[in-house]
């Protein structure tokens, strides 16, 4: 488990920040060991997810053609926020899975299910 890390900061207690509890860092600690490298391989599958979600999210909105959409998920990967707040990887990681909640919200409200019909 990553309790200890030793590149920011000059080091301090993982422990106790939000970002250690994230299954993708604990996933990629025990695959690859927990160093520099696997710090830039989460941040750049943070940013991988990030541009499927805003690739997802586009697809509700059916004006759009698929060039427009995959330019306007890579313009989200690589937008200022990601890239400028690249050491604080628990807004990379909000900043990713948002357009998951905003698209499955999105299909919810349009197709919400109570709980009286049968499923």
């Amino acid at each position: 488990m990553p309790l200890w890390n030793p590149w920011m900061n000059n080091g301090f207690p993982q422990m106790a920040h939000y970002e250690t509890w994230y299954p993708v860092s604990w996933l990629f600690s025990l695959l690859f060991g927990y160093n520099i490298g696997t710090l830039q391989y989460e941040f750049l599958f943070n940013l991988f997810i990030a541009g499927i979600g805003f690739y997802k999210l586009s697809s509700l909105f059916t004006g759009l053609e698929k060039s427009a959409r995959v330019i306007g998920a890579i313009s989200y990967m690589l937008c200022g926020v990601f890239i400028a707040q690249a050491s604080q990887l628990g807004y990379i990681t909000s900043g990713a899975w948002m357009t998951f909640v905003f698209y499955y919200l999105i299909v919810f409200c349009g197709n919400p299910i109570s709980k009286t019909e049968s499923i």
